[in-house]
């Protein structure tokens, strides 16, 4: 197993997804689990998916602004929260959090997904590898299937 790379990025995890009473499409068999924390994904779609899945029930529970989906991503009790905020806003080239409803508007939830999953992955993993195709078919994914 090559350390270098990052753990999320080997676990096919690139969200840092932990593992829960949660099945997760694409999520390898429990006796091929081989990490103790996080969840291992076949493919990196399937943990890109994912994101994009916890992203969708945030929205449907009102939380539509970016300071509050990373606020219920990497809650203040585990993480320098506000510092993982303004490291997504810069990723996004944004000066200022967006919301889906309000001043701040992003057009929809699917653009705002589009924008902050590879922030995300990128703050998580301190690299973003993948394309923007890949992200997109995640996305499409999260979108077609419970």
């Amino acid at each position: 197993m090559n350390v270098t790379i990052p753990r999320g990025i080997r676990l096919n995890n690139p969200g840092n997804i932990r593992l829960s009473k949660i099945r997760w499409l694409g999520q390898v068999a429990m006796s091929a689990q081989d990490d103790p924390d996080y969840v291992r994904y076949i493919e990196p779609v399937y943990g890109i998916r994912a994101i994009a899945k916890i992203f969708h029930s945030y929205a449907a529970r009102g939380i539509l602004s970016i300071s509050g989906i990373i606020h219920s991503w990497a809650p203040p009790t585990e993480n320098d929260t506000d510092s993982y905020v303004k490291d997504v806003l810069i990723f996004m080239n944004t000066g200022h959090d967006v919301s889906i409803v309000g001043a701040n508007t992003l057009v929809d939830s699917r653009n705002l997904t589009l924008l902050l999953v590879p922030a995300i992955i990128h703050h998580e993993q301190g690299v973003q590898p993948y394309a923007a195709d890949l992200i997109q078919h995640a996305i499409d994914l999260a979108e077609d299937v419970v």
